[in-house]
């Protein structure tokens, strides 16, 4: 038995982490200077990347703080929808009573009315 591990690398997916993992790839990378293993790279230059990773980090904060901002107005809206939808149902109600026999007078309120015939259901089989 050597003492070599047989170990597998895993690399984060999701941005938060891949940048943080980057962040902390590169400050070795400066910290190792001239003698930087990294700079073996052929495809690759960190002394490029590196200092994007910073601004990657600052627009994943800036997007997690709209995110909050968006939650925080979908749940504004949501509250105020509730009460709008009640009364848009009050008045279909009401206008479809008031007009049953000519129901395209709501129309002019803004309703979609579809006087199409409903679809027939399909036959069902009965068992044997």
């Amino acid at each position: 038995m050597t003492g070599k591990t047989t170990g597998r690398i895993t690399l984060p997916k999701a941005p938060k982490e891949g940048l943080e993992l980057g962040a902390e790839i590169y400050k070795k990378h400066k910290a190792d200077g001239a003698t930087s293993e990294l700079k073996q790279l052929q495809e690759t230059d960190w002394d490029k990347v590196g200092p994007t990773v910073v601004k990657g980090q600052a627009f994943h904060q800036e997007a997690e703080r709209l995110k909050g901002q968006m939650e925080e107005q979908y749940r504004l809206r949501d509250a105020v929808f509730a009460s709008v939808q009640k009364a848009n149902s009050d008045t279909a109600a009401y206008l479809k009573g008031k007009y049953k026999n000519t129901p395209k007078t709501l129309v002019a309120w803004g309703f979609g009315v579809d006087d199409t015939p409903p679809a027939k259901k399909p036959a069902t089989a009965k068992p044997a």
